[in-house]
C-alpha cells in the first residue's frame, strides 16, 4: 500500500507542478509570441512572470523559481525576495543569450557512458512564463550541448544564491501553514491539489470527478469537458485563509489512508515539506472508521470545494460540447 501511495504522490506532482512543471494559463493576446512579450516586458513592465532554472553542478542540481513580484524559491527550502530591478536584470539576459530562439532541448545522444544504459541525466532546464506565454529549454548530458543555455541557468542560479542564503524556511508543513496564514511566508510557497474522481462500477450515479489546483495565488480547475483549466487569481488574504483552515483542521497529522465514496486524492506542500492523503472505499473500512481524522478531512473538503465554486466562479468557464 505504501508503495501504490508513493507512486499516487508522484503521479499527483507531476500535475501539481513539481519539478518544473505549472499551470496552463490563459493565452496572451492573439499572435503575441515569447519575443515580442520579452520586448513589452523590458520596455514596459510585466503582469505574469515566472522564471525557473536548474542546473547541474559538482553533482547537485540547485533549483530556482521566481515569481514576477520578486518572491523566490530556493531548492524547494527557502523563500527569498529579488529586488525589481535584479529580476529585470534576468530578462535582459533571456534576451542576450537568445533563449527565445532556443531549441526545446539540447543533447542527450552521443554519450558512450550512458547509451545503451541508463537514460541520460538532466544537466539543465531554464523556463520562462511571461504574460501568457511560456517556453522550456532542456539540456540533457551528452551529444550537442548549449553553452547559452548552460549560461543563462547558471546566471540566474548565482543570482538568487546569495539572496537565498538569508531566505525564510520552514521546519515541517504545520510550521510552514502556520508562516502563510501569518504572512511570513508569500503565498507562492503553498501548494494544493485535490482530485475527486468516481471509482469503478460502483461509483454513485451521476458522480463526475474534478481536479482543484491552488499554487499560491493561482487556483486551477479542470473539470470534466474542459479542455484547458480554468483560471482564477487569488489576493494573499485568500491564500493565508486557506492555509490557516488546512492547520487548524489539523492536515499535516492525517494519515495516509480515510473512507471516501469518490476516489479522492489531497496533497498540501509548503517548502518541500508535503502531506499526501487517499481516500477511497477501502475494503472493511466506513467513514467511521477512522473517528476524528475522518472528520478532518471531511471539513477539508468542504472547506476546498467551497473554494472551488466562490474563485472559479470569477472567470467563464469554458462551454462543455
Amino acid at each position: 500500500m505504501k508503495r501504490k501511495l508513493a507512486c499516487v504522490s508522484a503521479l499527483l506532482w507531476l500535475v501539481l507542478g513539481n519539478e518544473g512543471t505549472s499551470l496552463v494559463y490563459p493565452a496572451g493576446p492573439a499572435g503575441t509570441s515569447l519575443a515580442e512579450a520579452l520586448e513589452r516586458a523590458l520596455a514596459d513592465g510585466w503582469e505574469d512572470l515566472r522564471i525557473e532554472a536548474e542546473c547541474r553542478v559538482e553533482g547537485r542540481l540547485p533549483r530556482v523559481e521566481v515569481f514576477g513580484n520578486g518572491v523566490g524559491i530556493w531548492n524547494d527550502e527557502r523563500q527569498f525576495m529579488l529586488p525589481r530591478e535584479e529580476l529585470r536584470s534576468l530578462l535582459v539576459a533571456f534576451r542576450d543569450e537568445g533563449f527565445v530562439t532556443m531549441r526545446p532541448a539540447y543533447g542527450g545522444k552521443g554519450d558512450p557512458v550512458t547509451e545503451g544504459a541508463q537514460p541520460p541525466r538532466l544537466t539543465c532546464r531554464v523556463r520562462l512564463s511571461l504574460d501568457g506565454t511560456s517556453a522550456e529549454v532542456v539540456q540533457l548530458q551528452g551529444g550537442r550541448q548549449s553553452a547559452e543555455l548552460r549560461r543563462l541557468a547558471g546566471r540566474i542560479l548565482d543570482d538568487c544564491r546569495m539572496r537565498a542564503a538569508g531566505g525564510i524556511g520552514a521546519v515541517d508543513l504545520d510550521d510552514g501553514l502556520a508562516k502563510v496564514a501569518n504572512g511570513v511566508l508569500a503565498p507562492e510557497v503553498l501548494r494544493v491539489l485535490v482530485s475527486r474522481r468516481p471509482e469503478g462500477r460502483t461509483s454513485r450515479e451521476g458522480a463526475q470527478g474534478w481536479l482543484l489546483r491552488v499554487e499560491g495565488p493561482t487556483a486551477s480547475l479542470l473539470e470534466p469537458g474542459m479542455t484547458q483549466p480554468a483560471v482564477a487569481r487569488l489576493d494573499g488574504a485568500e491564500t493565508a485563509a486557506l492555509a490557516r483552515r488546512l492547520r487548524e483542521d489539523g492536515v499535516a497529522g492525517l494519515p495516509l489512508n480515510l473512507f471516501a465514496e469518490d476516489l479522492t486524492d489531497l496533497v498540501v506542500r509548503v517548502l518541500g515539506h508535503e502531506k499526501t492523503v487517499q481516500a477511497r472505499r477501502f475494503a472493511g473500512a466506513t467513514r467511521a472508521t477512522h473517528g476524528d481524522a475522518q472528520a478532518r478531512f471531511e471539513r477539508i473538503l468542504e472547506v476546498l470545494g467551497d473554494c472551488r465554486e466562490r474563485w472559479l466562479s470569477r472567470r467563464p468557464r469554458e462551454r462543455r460540447p
